[in-house]
């Protein structure tokens, strides 16, 4: 059985949240694989860490993990345009504040975000993020684990299912 891939959209995924992923991964022997438009200053804890530097033009690192997810793989980006591509292909997402991205959940994400971007567009600051702090990776990290543990269970479900149905 392949194992949960995670990516992270590195390019806005804060450090905290990065250390926590690559710790997690560790433990339970998980490939990660960041992908950003620079080179970031930590590496992962093994073998199984991947750091992947893109060109630094616009979608560059979403494409990137893009061509290469699998459904069953699990990805953290705030990018909320490139969580919709990703669910539209039966990935898993959620962003760094905690918050998990599904089909019933995007579309209005993407109304938010356009709207958010009408206001800036004449003027008004729309919704702004606050800092990442103490209380968002406070949200993170629970979202993060079950959202895994989802995840891993139904790809075991999947091998599961797969291998009777193979050997019936």
């Amino acid at each position: 059985m392949t194992p949960v891939h995670i990516w992270i959209d590195g390019d806005s995924c804060p450090h905290i949240v990065r250390q926590h992923v690559y710790q997690t991964a560790a433990r339970r022997a998980l490939p990660v694989t960041v992908v950003a438009n620079a080179p970031l200053p930590e590496a992962g804890p093994d073998c199984l860490f991947e750091m992947i530097v893109t060109e630094q033009t616009p979608d560059a690192a979403d494409n990137y993990i893009s061509a290469r997810v699998h459904p069953g793989d699990l990805v953290i980006t705030h990018d909320i345009p490139f969580a919709a591509r990703l669910i539209a292909h039966g990935v898993s997402v959620i962003n760094n504040r905690g918050s998990e991205f599904t089909k019933d959940t995007i579309e209005q994400k993407l109304r938010d975000r356009a709207y958010d971007l009408s206001l800036a567009a004449i003027g008004f600051t729309g919704r702004k993020q606050k800092q990442y702090g103490k209380k968002e990776f406070a949200q993170f990290a629970p979202c993060f684990e079950r959202v895994l543990n989802r995840v891993v269970r139904e790809r075991q479900c999947y091998a599961d299912g797969s291998s009777a149905a193979r050997s019936g």
